[in-house]
């Protein structure tokens, strides 16, 4: 995975440019405008070896017990990098309106991702992401570009790193815990999968279909959030109704430490 980190707006003018330059170094990233060799990330989560791929070699773990999963975390040393937060995002059309596409941008607490993420159907999708410093500014950039929101939604979030693997721990509202083991070489997600006793949830999954029965051409439009999942669903839940309302009550103390508004993102 490639990483651009920008400072500054005149930063961003080279996004375009990045997407498009086989030629640069993976040890190099680009600060302010300016070239800069093995600049270290402030972000302990982000793993060194993640630059030396565009594939997202990552395996998904749908129906685990988390707090199992957990607990062999913690037997095997593993270190959490970032306690369970709500990551906001929004994603986007791609500017050249290539299929199989999108374009998110995630504020993840300590930083706030832009990512382009292409062939959505293959095993392991391409992806080019650069962290950015501003929200809003991101947002009016992809809108120059010509990229169209597609949706808002929030989602949970716990970060873990293993054996040069980061492990996270997610829920989207009113959806049970799954897990992510993501690296730059899947050796690495195969060890780390075994190391934890999962297995990899290889077909396609619908979290809200397999537990809420919620149907898999459902519309629901609009942005998704933890305070409107209940209105979002209304008439598409056929199953497990009380297990929606207890799980969204509990996702929902979190948006005591939430400062992020959508409606200040114009």
């Amino acid at each position: 995975m490639n990483r651009l980190y920008c400072n500054n707006k005149s930063c961003y003018s080279k996004l375009l440019k990045f997407h498009t330059d086989t030629n640069t170094s993976s040890n190099d990233t680009l600060q302010g405008g300016k070239k800069k060799k093995d600049m270290k990330s402030k972000d302990k989560s982000k793993l060194k070896s993640k630059s030396n791929t565009d594939s997202e070699i990552e395996y998904k773990f749908y129906g685990i017990d988390t707090n199992i999963l957990r607990k062999k975390l913690k037997q095997l040393k593993a270190t959490m990098t970032r306690p369970k937060i709500i990551m906001p995002l929004i994603t986007f059309t791609h500017p050249t309106k290539i299929p199989d596409s999108y374009i998110r941008i995630r504020d993840e607490g300590n930083r706030i991702t832009m990512t382009s993420k292409t062939n959505l159907k293959s095993e392991f999708v391409t992806e080019h992401e650069v962290v950015i410093d501003n929200f809003a500014q991101g947002v009016k950039l992809l809108k120059s570009l010509g990229c169209e929101k597609k949706y808002y939604v929030e989602k949970l979030r716990e970060t873990w790193v293993l054996l040069d693997t980061e492990i996270v721990i997610d829920s989207y509202p009113g959806t049970p815990e799954y897990a992510e083991i993501e690296g730059s070489k899947l050796a690495d997600v195969k060890k780390v999968t075994r190391l934890l006793g999962l297995k990899p949830t290889k077909e396609r999954y619908d979290i809200y279909y397999e537990t809420y029965g919620a149907p898999k051409d459902r519309k629901q439009g609009g942005d998704l959030t933890f305070k409107n999942a209940l209105e979002k669903f209304d008439g598409m839940i056929f199953k497990n109704m009380d297990l929606f309302k207890k799980t969204l009550k509990e996702q929902q103390k979190y948006y005591d430490n939430f400062k992020f508004d959508i409606n200040d993102i114009k």
